[in-house]
């Protein structure tokens, strides 16, 4: 069988390291904060930074299987290319609902934020193949009802936690369709992951 794939074409507006800019609403801007990193972000949000001691994992369901009738529904956002930045206050707008908890994991230009060292230009460890790693010890997928990475994120982060829990990946949104580039790494795409590939039309990601 063949995995689930969405393609959705977004309106051409370029945005930098190749991510989208998305409306932006006056009351999203007026409520943005600032975080510690001084990225765009909403008090409301969680932020992961990564650094923490790795969790013990346990046979326990992915959040991602029950049903939402009585929660919000959990999104995580793999901020290195993610378009935590330029599409801040959306994500702050979405941070400020009652139907949704919004956790940013890691964060832009950390040290981790830099290719691996299959790719041109890429580094050894930490990187973002370590850091998505990380991203599994620490069991984010398994508690997040669906998860957006975008641009590098989608390139290398995503293919990784794809290799390390196949099916049991929850709903994606990956900006730029970076998943879907002919990528230095062998990507297997799990046969039931149901992905959303977010394209923009003067996007430079092909």
């Amino acid at each position: 069988s063949q995995p689930d794939v969405a393609l959705v074409a977004a309106p051409p507006q370029t945005g930098a390291m190749g991510s989208h800019s998305m409306p932006i609403s006056a009351v999203a801007r007026h409520r943005l904060a600032r975080c510690a990193d001084d990225s765009p972000c909403s008090p409301s949000q969680r932020r992961y930074s990564m650094d923490a001691t790795p969790s013990t994992r346990s046979p326990s369901s992915p959040a991602w299987s029950t049903p939402l009738a009585s929660r919000p529904a959990r999104v995580a956002v793999i901020a290195p290319g993610g378009g935590t930045g330029i599409n801040g206050a959306v994500y702050a707008e979405l941070g400020q609902r009652s139907d949704f908890v919004l956790d940013i994991v890691g964060r832009s230009r950390a040290p981790y934020d830099i290719y691996p060292e299959c790719w041109q230009h890429g580094g050894p460890a930490p990187n973002l193949a370590s850091f998505a790693e990380d991203v599994f010890r620490q069991q984010l997928p398994e508690r997040s009802d669906c998860m957006v990475f975008g641009s590098r994120g989608g390139q290398v982060v995503l293919p990784i936690l794809w290799e390390l829990l196949g099916d049991r990946i929850p709903p994606s949104v990956c900006i730029n369709g970076g998943c879907a580039m002919n990528l230095p790494q062998k990507v297997r795409w799990p046969a039931a992951a149901v992905t959303f590939l977010l394209l923009g039309g003067e996007d430079y990601f092909r």
